[in-house]
Parts: C-alpha cells; structure tokens; sequence
C-alpha cells in the first residue's frame, strides 16, 4: 500500500522500512517462531495476558 503510493518498487519499499528497524531488517515468520513455541510450551504454564514485541528492537526506538 504505501509502495503504490510512494511510486517505489515494492522490495525498496521493504529495504527502507527495514533499515529504520534497529536490527537493520524487517521481520520473517522464522523470527516469531521461538515466541510461538515457548508460548505453545509448559514452560509458558505462569505466563498470563502478556504482550511480547517480536519486532527487532522498533518498539524501544
């Protein structure tokens, strides 16, 4: 959406967002991945009504 509406190609789209991210790159289904299956885990058993930021670092800049 903002591609088209910036006129940019959308993989210059997705480079420029991602370098604005402090870890220099968007996200992929691979970085959520660990969350997912912590989450889905006994481990997860006490863990109640938590927001977890899988996102590189954006949400602290």
């Amino acid at each position: 959406l903002f591609a088209r509406h910036e006129n940019l190609p959308l993989g210059e789209k997705k480079r420029q967002v991602g370098q604005q991210v402090p870890y220099g790159r968007m996200g992929t289904a691979q970085d959520l991945t660990g969350m997912a299956v912590f989450l889905a885990s006994a481990d997860s058993e006490y863990v109640v009504a938590q927001t977890y930021n899988v996102d590189g670092g954006n949400w602290m800049s």
